[in-house]
């Protein structure tokens, strides 16, 4: 097994025993069930480094949600989330940022 294969198995098994239920729809609207993380609040110096602003980063399984679009959606739970844009991209683990809805 290669070292990426291992972490790839391991981002799989993290995200299925830590993961919630959840439901990307994208703005197309055709839902995805999916597992995501709980979103996470980060304070990060904004882009032209003057000042911070705080994000919330949402993780999502890629093998689901290969290329999530700004305007899509992620339910979990009670929870709707608004995809802002694409924060990170590990080819096994798709990082956005959102903003509740």
């Amino acid at each position: 097994m290669s070292l990426d294969a291992a972490f790839a198995g391991a981002a799989t098994d993290l995200m299925a025993e830590f993961g919630a239920a959840a439901t990307y729809t994208p703005p197309s609207g055709v839902p995805v069930p999916t597992l995501a993380s709980a979103p996470q609040r980060q304070v990060r110096v904004r882009a032209d480094g003057i000042g911070v602003e705080v994000v919330h980063v949402l993780r999502l399984p890629a093998a689901d949600v290969p290329a999530p679009v700004r305007g899509g959606r992620v339910q979990i739970g009670a929870a709707a989330w608004l995809i802002d844009a694409l924060d990170a991209d590990d080819g096994s683990v798709v990082a956005v940022l959102v903003r509740p809805q």
